[in-house]
């Protein structure tokens, strides 16, 4: 019973669900940018929420579902950051301030939605072309702008995820 919930010849992708299950966040080029989207569950009402920015994509709610985070070339300088917005596309906050070289990749929010993980990708210019040299990952309070780097050797891994791997809720006797 596959429906599909857009028809718009731009690209359409990487959609993720609203934690209630009512709206889905998408990354589309419809409006001649990469932006984050938002729509009803049955395909309904889209709406762009970033369409002022470069290159939005990697849409992520928190849990209550009042707060999207994403990755976007906001700055307009050719690095991505991590940003966050309320779920109507307001109050688009920049989370992250690397130097240039460096992007960053929004990846999962903790399950208490204060604190979110991402990526700070290296990249060297060698040779005329770019190449990613290793990957950091980071934490950072929503709240408080305390930040942590996770691993703290170069690693390869571009992606935390804080979802849980326990199908069985604990019981007590």
């Amino acid at each position: 019973n596959q429906t599909r919930l857009t028809a718009d010849p731009g690209y359409d992708g990487q959609p993720t669900f609203s934690p209630d299950g009512s709206r889905i966040a998408f990354t589309s080029n419809r409006s001649g940018v990469y932006a984050i989207w938002v729509m009803n569950a049955d395909g309904s009402n889209p709406v762009g929420l970033t369409t002022n920015m470069a290159y939005s994509q990697l849409a992520f709610w928190s849990p209550d579902g009042s707060t999207i985070a994403f990755t976007a070339d906001g700055t307009g300088d050719g690095w991505y950051e991590v940003w966050k917005m309320n779920t109507d596309g307001s109050l688009q906050t920049r989370l992250t301030d690397f130097s240039s070289e460096y992007d960053a990749i929004a990846s999962s929010w903790s399950p208490d939605g204060y604190d979110l993980a991402y990526t700070g990708i290296k990249y060297i210019y060698y040779y005329g072309n770019w190449y990613w040299m290793y990957a950091h990952q980071f934490v950072r309070n929503v709240h408080t702008g305390w930040t942590t780097r996770v691993n703290q050797q170069e690693d390869r891994s571009w992606h935390m995820d804080w979802k849980s791997t326990d199908v069985i809720p604990p019981t007590s006797a």
